[in-house]
């Protein structure tokens, strides 16, 4: 059996507003999540679901994926950025004011960074969030085990959530 346009609509109908929720969630931005959730039924008009056994598990399973690879693919900048409300920002505040914000904020968070954490954590932190080094790539190159490398990195982020989020 072919899946038909009208199995995919309904698929959608019953589907999006799930998969749309949690695009969102993930990636804190309506028009990407809405680029992804367009994206992932494309991709199920074009190969088809008839080997798929728990339909709604199989599209929620792709959002996420695609929104983490998405994430993933963002610079350290753009991360720490997207962290920021957008809806805190005040009326009278154009955008070039925001972004003059997000950069002192970006700013602070790097001085921080140099003066309160230790050189190694700094460097697993620089390792993980800004060249995406995976935890073994890192322990391999700073001859450290993997338990060390997530040991900088709980220290490091737990030491910037009590700095910038007390």
């Amino acid at each position: 059996m072919h899946t038909t346009e009208y199995d995919i609509d309904i698929i959608y109908k019953k589907n999006q507003s799930k998969m749309l929720r949690l695009a969102t969630l993930l990636l804190k931005d309506i028009q990407a999540a809405e680029d992804i959730v367009g994206d992932v039924f494309l991709s199920l008009s074009d190969c088809g679901i008839d080997n798929v056994i728990n339909i709604e598990g199989y599209l929620i399973t792709t959002v996420r994926n695609r929104c983490l690879n998405r994430l993933k693919s963002l610079s350290y900048r753009e991360k720490v950025k997207r962290c920021l409300p957008i809806e805190s920002v005040p009326d009278n505040v154009s955008c070039n004011d925001y972004s003059m914000e997000a950069e002192e904020r970006m700013q602070a968070v790097e001085a921080f960074i140099l003066e309160q954490l230790t050189p190694q954590t700094q460097t697993v932190m620089r390792m993980r969030f800004q060249e995406n080094m995976k935890y073994a790539e890192i322990a391999t190159e700073l001859n450290i085990s993997e338990a060390a490398v997530y040991k900088h990195l709980a220290q490091g982020i737990r030491k910037l959530k009590q700095r910038f989020n007390p």
